[in-house]
């Protein structure tokens, strides 16, 4: 081989390893970190727990696209698929959803200043639960409650990414996470809709806070009525 093809070679060679260490640096942590497992954590499930729940609090805010049938809303009924953003402003949980009413059709909800305001999709009133309704969409708030630190049944799944806890109001529940940052990737649930169908919760959207169209005036102007019966 010639002087002059050996360093070309060289030059080839040392380029490659610049290209390879450039790239592995544009890569973010969590692009080798796997979705579910397999994981061996180092952690007891109470502080994977602590670790989850402080990640969500930081974040302030996040979307839920629900898979379920028939899972019972507090003061609203059954509620199949559908979305719903958490956030908070002025301190205060609010939040924002599109859920189908389990036999009866599509409703937007809203959760502001303790109170639930909702429309079905066929009216153009918008209604008060009876009483405020606060609870109305508290099974899909984990903002500021300590809910996921507070649970019972606490465990690190084995050689996953994946807490195993027990909710209220959702039962024996699995969270898997990313371990880079604890961010849920997704809730699941086979004991919260008492039919036999698992609940599936995708957790995405961190940090959007949730949006509505609709005035202060409009909501000042609601009226108090429950779902379903005569929808507008």
């Amino acid at each position: 081989m010639s002087v002059k093809s050996f360093v070309f070679l060289a030059l080839l060679a040392g380029v490659a390893v610049v290209a390879a260490a450039c790239s592995d640096r544009e890569k973010t942590s969590d692009d080798d970190e796997p979705l579910d497992g397999p994981f061996d954590s180092p952690y007891t499930g109470a502080e994977l727990a602590d670790r989850i729940q402080r990640a969500i609090d930081a974040e302030g805010a996040y979307t839920i696209s629900a898979r379920q049938e028939n899972f019972v809303l507090p003061q609203w009924g059954g509620a199949d698929s559908g979305t719903v953003a958490v956030g908070r402003e002025d301190g205060r949980v609010t939040a924002a959803a599109n859920l189908f009413r389990t036999g009866d059709g599509d409703y937007s909800l809203w959760l502001r200043d303790g109170q639930t305001f909702f429309k079905r999709s066929t009216c153009d009133a918008l209604a008060r639960v009876p009483g405020g309704g606060g609870e109305v969409l508290s099974p899909f708030v984990f903002l500021g409650n300590d809910r996921i630190r507070g649970a019972t049944g606490l465990k690190a799944a084995t050689g996953r990414t994946t807490l195993i806890l027990v909710l209220d109001g959702l039962g024996e529940t699995e969270i898997s996470f990313r371990p880079g940052t604890f961010l849920p990737n997704q809730l699941s649930s086979r004991t919260a809709t008492n039919n036999g169908k698992p609940l599936v919760w995708t957790f995405e959207k961190w940090g959007e806070q949730p949006k509505s169209s609709l005035s202060s005036e409009a909501f000042s102007k609601a009226y108090d009525r429950g779902p379903g019966g005569n929808p507008c």
